[in-house]
């Protein structure tokens, strides 16, 4: 049975330097911070660590998008210290770009570029297969995180890739363990690797997952599997390595979540825990339970806060 999974939380993003990073997301990716977490030092048996924990971060929203569309929660650690750079190559396993939504994507260019941002390219049109396209390009955030600009109707966060190395593997968890749905798969064949900053050509295989429809959320993960270049490297194994580490879904019973995963042989980094997100946030405190995919990458369960009465 799937876990009941209700929305999407947020997909977090570990950097070195807060203020600066705040700076990049509030000018070019136009999220509005929302809510500023700043926690004591915690046990860090929940996120795998023996040692205490403890980070600076905000949550990000995009003032265009609804409840349960995608949140970014960007942390500064400080208890590890941050980690080493984010991935370098273009088909390195885990959760590799933010798919961000913008209605004139030539004019968002220009922005990025004239603020002596470097992007792997123009805005270029991607082919997708069966036709279709996206016009798209990617610049990087401070430290290095990829972030993708696509042409679309309004500005949201679209969507997380996660990198995968087999994609029927990795599908069929996400839908049987994670219940997210299909909605499209991208078999271009070899097209001109220009928009990822790679001479010659790319070839992958991907699939578009979402929350059943009549959950009203619009963001999605997208898995691909690259076929050139072939899928490299391993997923973060630390939750404060520079870069996109972990995304979280809320569910409303996360002993269930917890037994369902379980029971279906997935990996926990440890039983759910309390985790304190400090007194500048709204919420105190958080019940969560991190976990991974087949290939290592980070997935997070929240459990929905109870209301009293």
């Amino acid at each position: 049975m799937p876990i009941d999974v209700t929305r999407f939380v947020h997909v977090n993003i570990n950097c070195s330097n807060l203020e600066r990073s705040k700076r990049f997301y509030e000018r070019f990716v136009d999220l509005e911070p929302v809510t500023h977490t700043n926690p004591d030092p915690q046990d860090g048996t929940g996120f795998g660590l023996d040692t205490p924990v403890q980070w600076d971060g905000w949550i990000f929203h995009s003032p265009a998008a609804g409840d349960g569309n995608g949140a970014v929660d960007l942390l500064e650690w400080t208890l590890p210290k941050p980690g080493p750079p984010p991935y370098a190559e273009l088909s390195h396993l885990g959760i590799v770009r933010l798919v961000v939504g913008v209605p004139d994507i030539d004019a968002h260019y220009e922005r990025v570029t004239g603020a002596g941002i470097s992007c792997m390219s123009a805005p270029t049109e991607i082919p997708l297969g069966s036709g279709n396209s996206a016009r798209a390009y990617c610049a990087p955030d401070p430290d290095g995180t990829w972030i993708e600009f696509v042409q679309d109707d309004g500005h949201r966060l679209l969507r997380v890739d996660v990198n995968c190395s087999s994609i029927e593997r990795s599908g069929e968890f996400y839908s049987d363990v994670l219940g997210l749905e299909v909605s499209a798969r991208s078999q271009p064949g070899p097209v001109p690797g220009e928009a990822f900053g790679v001479d010659g050509e790319v070839e992958w295989d991907a699939l578009l997952l979402g929350l059943p429809p009549e959950r009203g959320s619009t963001f999605a993960v997208r898995l691909v599997e690259w076929k050139q270049p072939r899928p490299v490297g391993a997923a973060y194994g630390e939750p404060h390595h520079l870069g996109l580490y972990r995304l979280a879904m809320l569910v409303t019973d996360i002993d269930a979540g917890h037994e369902e995963l379980r029971r279906a042989g997935v990996e926990c980094v440890s039983p759910p825990v309390d985790v304190a997100l400090g007194p500048a946030s709204p919420v105190q405190s958080v019940r969560a339970l991190l976990f991974k995919d087949p290939d290592g990458t980070c997935l997070e369960l929240i459990e929905a806060p109870r209301v009293a009465g």
